[in-house]
């Protein structure tokens, strides 16, 4: 993961005190070209107090990231539970940045297509110290977002709106 875009991202939140934050920054967004083939790549960051969501296509890869400024994930695999909008929230295990301060999912491209325009997603992530680091991101702009990344991925096809869901055989409590 590309830490100058993370922690210039993050770099550009506001601090809170509080454990659970909730607020409706706006999509720092990065598009350039690839320095090894020169096919287009675009990050999209949104930052809510110490927190960051990251949405990208870098390499032809699609990637989405829970990232943090100073909390310690953990070097090995991470407990994510996310919820978008009032669905059932969704449990899966993420895979951990190497400095242990962000989280991968394992099905980026789903979780992408899955984020409405007008919603929201709220993640937890277990620590490896067992707390939780909860974020409440309000989403806006993430059709735009989507299709750029589908774009630049080549995704096999990029609807214009969300789905909305995830998988139903995914959902677990």
């Amino acid at each position: 993961m590309n830490m100058r875009l993370v922690h210039s991202i993050l770099g550009m939140a506001c601090l809170m005190a509080s454990p659970t934050v909730s607020a409706q920054p706006a999509w720092s967004i990065v598009e350039n070209k690839s320095p090894t083939d020169e096919s287009p790549q675009i990050s999209a960051g949104l930052v809510v107090g110490e927190a960051a969501l990251i949405l990208r296509c870098r390499e032809q890869k699609t990637e989405v990231a829970f990232s943090t400024k100073d909390t310690y994930l953990g070097d090995k695999p991470v407990i994510v539970r996310f919820r978008i909008n009032s669905q059932d929230p969704i449990k899966e295990v993420w895979r951990p940045s190497m400095n242990g301060l962000a989280a991968f999912a394992p099905k980026p491209e789903e979780f992408i297509r899955a984020l409405p325009d007008n919603g929201r997603v709220f993640i937890r992530a277990l620590t490896a110290t067992g707390e939780n680091k909860d974020t409440n991101f309000v989403l806006s702009g993430v059709s735009e977002i989507r299709e750029k990344i589908g774009r630049a991925c080549n995704w096999s096809s990029t609807p214009d709106d969300a789905t909305g869901s995830i998988n139903p055989s995914q959902k677990r409590q």
